[in-house]
């Protein structure tokens, strides 16, 4: 029950502060159409699966990009900066939102509890890729995003990418010092307030790169992306989806 609650007040919280089988990043079989000229509409399904798992964790309300630049949301090795940062420890996602420089941006409107899913439409070009990040809130400063932080949505050739499920990485912001996953006082369900427990200046780094001496699920158990698009009906108007902001 005490866990429940939390989980609830979890959520709440999250809100208020506003693979095994990954797929191949190769073009699907289909009649080239222009492809310099193509836009596609894609659909991404997020699935919170941790509460098949000894860590059931909410995520913060996703936020996401669609650019054609490299590295929107994070360098590896680089310093998150305060907007990446308060998504990392507090799970909120205006800062990184308002920073975010692509016209094309947008967020989930709630957090994700156990056994919950969402999902948002967008539309792109050829060369344009997804970035997207989330809190694991029973975490210091961890987030998710694309493999490599963004995924390139198209092949060589101009064609979508096969649509399926995507690999994902889960990356250690260098913030906050890290406590024992789902009972560490100063993670978001449990902290007096934002901005708490101690702070360390490390770069971003993939968690499979931090030995902080703790043990958590694969990344694979706790959260499925899923990427989906309707290349025969591009010109169609959007699907609905949360809180979409351009």
């Amino acid at each position: 029950m005490h866990r429940h609650l939390a989980l609830l007040s979890l959520l709440c919280a999250l809100t208020a502060c506003s693979q095994d089988n990954p797929v191949p990043n190769t073009p699907a079989a289909q009649t080239p159409l222009h492809a310099a000229e193509l836009e596609v509409s894609f659909t991404l399904k997020i699935e919170n699966l941790s509460q098949e798992t000894a860590l059931e964790t909410g995520f913060s309300p996703l936020v996401w990009a669609v650019a054609a630049e490299d590295a929107v949301l994070l360098r590896a090795g680089q310093p998150a900066g305060q907007a990446l940062e308060r998504l990392a420890e507090d799970g909120n996602p205006d800062p990184l939102l308002a920073a975010l420089t692509p016209a094309l941006k947008g967020k989930l409107a709630t957090a994700l509890a156990p056994g919950q899913s969402s999902s948002f439409s967008f539309k792109a070009k050829p060369g344009m890729k997804l970035s997207f990040a989330s809190m694991l809130a029973q975490s210091n400063d961890l987030f998710v995003t694309p493999a490599r932080g963004q995924l390139v949505l198209f092949g060589a050739s101009g064609e979508p990418i096969e649509p399926g499920a995507i690999a994902l990485t889960i990356w250690d912001a260098g913030t906050e010092v890290n406590q024992e996953p789902g009972k560490g006082p100063d993670q978001a369900p449990r902290q007096a307030g934002p901005d708490s427990g101690t702070r360390e200046q490390f770069g971003v780094r993939e968690l499979a790169e931090v030995q902080d001496g703790f043990s958590y699920p694969q990344l694979s158990q706790l959260l499925r992306v899923s990427l989906s698009h309707d290349h025969e009906h591009d010109d169609h108007d959007d699907q609905e989806h949360d809180d979409y902001a351009r």
